[in-house]
């Protein structure tokens, strides 16, 4: 009995002994994030208290991002054994930092741009002329700016310091941010702003990810398996408990953020990681490839970059296992079959002749299928077949590509209602219920939802199938992608707009060299030719008269080509305003001398009614290019003893506003409505027979929209117009 306890005792020492080892026995692992503590890393907080890298032997260190490198130069130092970062892992690869993928945890990006309400900013194309900053590892707001149309060097781009109060008080216009995290600030701050997606330009690059070095993987595979896995058991742990994350960030990691602050950045993470949608770290490699094009297109690495090594499945290679358990059982249960049978044979030809009949129906049933299925591999097309209430039970090879799946047990089972867009589903049912009732229905388009959430436009063909009986037994549906396709015709559409455009750009250059410019050269022509021939017959006064002609012509050939000149440069690009603080009041005097004899040859009068003086901010030769040709265009169209006025006031705490009325000839409604298009001619003559091109108005508008400002008009035939543009204040 004493011998048995001393055994006993000796034994729980022993084990309490081997517990101690093994607890102490684990392996320091070092994972270093992008950024400070914050729910942005939850599920590696998750892995840690859980106790899931304890697990698997592991003591882990999170080690935040310090400002003298970067999570890259970290992993491939040596520094730390893991990293977290953006897809500019793809530009780490490219300057021959050999690291790999191993997860992707947000499946979308949380990058973002974020403008005040107040500035008016809502699309990419507004960017345009603006201060912009853009944190480092943020290529998709590249991409989707080129994406919208918008060239880089249309905006002015800064380095980004991360102090947001450069938004709030004017200093940028947009800046770069996480959607998970800025505009958190600025809704306490009770400041309303706009959010610009790259997704609603297709930009839908990977956001957070895990990775680690090709050495890692290539020297200890089981380490590199064991961690990627009690990750992502730690991710899918934060992502069912967001509560009792974020009390341990706050509690045991940093008070930086407010718990009300991580609990809005944990409920956006979801709509990032869509954790009841889609596998935490599934990354797709036809997504990769898409966003390495988009690099490529940004010029920020070597065309002929690949994928090839980047990611994790590249070098996790799993062996097939076969289950021997399973065939095991499964050749006694055929063996025991066989012997049934066998039985059965020898006690009945009329059995076996049975069977053999069966079997033979098998065959060609078997053939029949097989052929059935080789179809379906063979064809390039989408071809789904359901029962009669949508529900999936074949599909093709191609139907799964086009979803974006690996299996088809990711389709079969599953409601066609699933993969079709929300806006489509009322149509789709609709179309259903005419195949049912015998309506042949024409193709149609429909929008599909991939594994992956994106969105693609289809083509769908569908027929009932008719079983022996001729009763409808279900639905065959050939779904063809005509993304592309619709692609080209958008690209065709806007190609034709702007060739029409070019077209009618040209009639209207055109128009103006063989009347507006031609017509100045014969007033030349005919002066100069009477004064070479007959020069010495003429007064002192008849050559001054002359002279004073040929000088009008001069000035007035100089304004065309000017305004000429300066509408090219528009219409292709060149000019980008540059904005300065000026005195309005100044500017308008300053151009009211220019006029002072022409109004004089008119008898016009020409009445100011400035207000207090303010100083504007914008392209002061784009400002003064405004006024004259409206000025001018007054004069031009008032009669001898009429009366011009300019006057200005102040709009609100950030506009002035500039209105030029005149008493002339006015313009119908006809004119009106065509007055800003460059293929309707609605030239017509000054009251003293001036010519007129239209191009001084062209002009002014494209000038004063480049300066953010607007421009309306208003005119009654007969009475008179009125011209009024607004201009920033300093």
């Amino acid at each position: 009995m004493r011998h048995n306890l001393g055994n006993l005792i000796l034994v729980m020492i022993l084990i309490m002994l081997s517990s101690a080892l093994v607890g102490t026995d684990l392996r320091t692992i070092r994972l270093q994030l992008k950024w400070k503590h914050q729910f942005q890393f939850a599920g590696y907080y998750a892995a840690v208290e859980k106790g899931y890298y304890r697990d698997v032997g592991f003591d882990v260190k999170l080690l935040e991002l310090d400002d003298t490198e970067t999570p890259f130069d970290a992993v491939t130092s040596g520094k730390a054994e893991f990293g977290t970062s953006t897809t500019d892992i793809i530009l780490a690869r490219s300057a021959g930092k050999k690291v790999v993928v191993l997860a992707s945890i947000f499946q979308h990006s949380p990058h973002v741009w974020i403008t005040l309400k107040k500035s008016g900013i809502f699309y990419a194309q507004d960017l345009v002329g603006k201060r912009i900053a853009v944190e480092p590892g943020a290529a998709e707001l590249y991409a989707f700016l080129i994406a919208e149309g918008v060239a880089l060097n249309r905006c002015f781009i800064e380095d980004y310091d991360f102090n947001i109060n450069n938004l709030s008080n004017g200093k940028l216009d947009a800046i770069s941010a996480y959607s998970t995290d800025e505009p958190y600030f600025f809704a306490q701050n009770g400041e309303a702003v706009n959010t610009l997606y790259p997704s609603s330009a297709g930009i839908d690059f990977y956001g957070d990810l895990l990775f680690t070095s090709e050495d890692m993987i290539k020297k200890e595979p089981q380490v590199v398996k064991k961690f990627r896995a009690a990750s992502l058991k730690g991710w899918s742990y934060a992502m069912r408990h967001p509560e009792e994350i974020v009390r341990l960030i706050y509690y045991k990691y940093d008070k930086r953020h407010s718990l009300e602050h991580l609990r809005f950045e944990a409920n956006q993470m979801q709509k990032l990681i869509l954790p009841d949608v889609v596998e935490i770290g599934y990354t797709n490699p036809g997504r990769w490839e898409a966003i390495l094009t988009q690099y490529k297109k940004l010029g920020r690495v070597d065309k002929s970059s690949t994928i090839e090594g980047l990611l994790y499945a590249d070098y996790d290679k799993h062996g097939v296992k076969i289950p021997w358990n399973i065939i095991i059982i499964f050749s006694i249960a055929l063996i025991i079959a066989f012997s049934f049978l066998y039985i059965f044979y020898r006690s009945s030809k009329s059995l076996r002749k049975e069977i053999l009949k069966r079997e033979n129906i098998q065959k060609e049933l078997a053939v029949s299928e097989a052929l059935y299925r080789s179809i379906l591999r063979a064809s390039p097309d989408n071809i789904t077949v359901t029962d009669l209430h949508g529900v999936i039970r074949i599909v093709s090879k191609a139907a799964l590509q086009m979803l974006g799946c690996d299996m088809e047990c990711e389709i079969i089972g599953r409601n066609v209602s699933e993969f079709t867009h929300p806006d489509d589903l009322e149509r789709v049912k609709k179309r259903s219920a005419r195949m049912l009732e015998g309506i042949l229905n024409e193709p149609e388009e429909y929008r599909l939802l991939r594994k992956d959430g994106t969105i693609i436009d289809t083509e769908l063909n569908a027929e009932i199938i008719k079983d022996a009986n001729g009763n409808n037994s279900g639905i065959v549906m050939v779904v063809r992608n005509i993304q592309e396709r619709k692609q080209r015709d958008a690209e065709i559409k806007l190609k034709n707009a702007e060739l029409t455009k070019t077209n009618a750009e040209k009639d209207k250059f055109f128009s103006i060299i063989s009347h507006d410019l031609r017509s100045p050269f014969h007033t030349f022509l005919g002066l100069t030719q009477l004064l070479l021939e007959d020069i010495g017959s003429f007064d002192q006064n008849k050559i001054q008269h002359f002279a004073v002609i040929l000088n009008k012509s001069a000035a007035r050939l100089y304004r065309l080509l000017e305004n000429l000149l300066e509408w090219s440069r528009v219409e292709r690009g060149l000019i980008v305003p540059k904005p300065s603080e000026f005195s309005i009041n100044t500017a308008i005097e300053d151009i009211l001398k220019m006029f002072k004899d022409s109004t004089q040859l008119k008898n016009q009068t020409i009445v100011t009614g400035l207000s207090k003086d303010v100083m504007a901010f914008a392209d002061y030769q784009m400002t003064e290019t405004i006024l004259r040709n409206l000025l001018s265009n007054a004069a031009k169209f008032t009669p001898k003893g009429g009366t011009i006025t300019i006057s200005t006031s102040q709009l609100t705490e950030e506009f002035v506003k500039i209105t030029i009325t005149d008493t002339g000839i006015g313009m119908n409604k006809d004119i009106l409505d065509n007055l800003f298009r460059i293929d309707a001619n609605i030239n017509r003559p000054g009251t003293e027979g001036e010519s007129s091109t239209g191009l001084g108005l062209l002009l002014c508008k494209e000038f004063i929209e480049l300066n953010e400002g607007t421009f309306s008009i208003s005119s009654l035939e007969g009475k008179g117009s009125e011209f009024s543009f607004t201009l920033k204040i300093a």
